[in-house]
């Protein structure tokens, strides 16, 4: 189970991996079972999520999607094109 604590307005990503083929069937995504998410834990302004899903599915807090996208965008070595 993958544990994030998410603060009001904050969001969470789910995407298929990304060498997973887009083709694959849907059924065979949930053959294991459908995605849960689970409310661990509340205090104060912040909720602790718990994520139960097929491995091949990417669980993501949005700020680590855009920075892993921005990282992907950027050109080698840090130099400009």
């Amino acid at each position: 189970m993958l544990i994030l604590t998410r603060k009001s307005g904050q969001v969470v990503i789910i995407d298929m991996m990304e060498d997973l083929d887009p083709q694959t069937p849907i059924g065979e995504l949930f053959a294991r079972g459908p995605i849960e998410v689970m409310v661990t834990d509340i205090y104060g302004a912040q909720v602790k999520l718990g994520f139960t899903a097929d491995p091949r599915f990417l669980i993501l807090r949005k700020e680590r999607r855009m920075l892993l996208e921005n990282q992907d965008s950027s050109p080698p070595n840090g130099g400009s094109e």
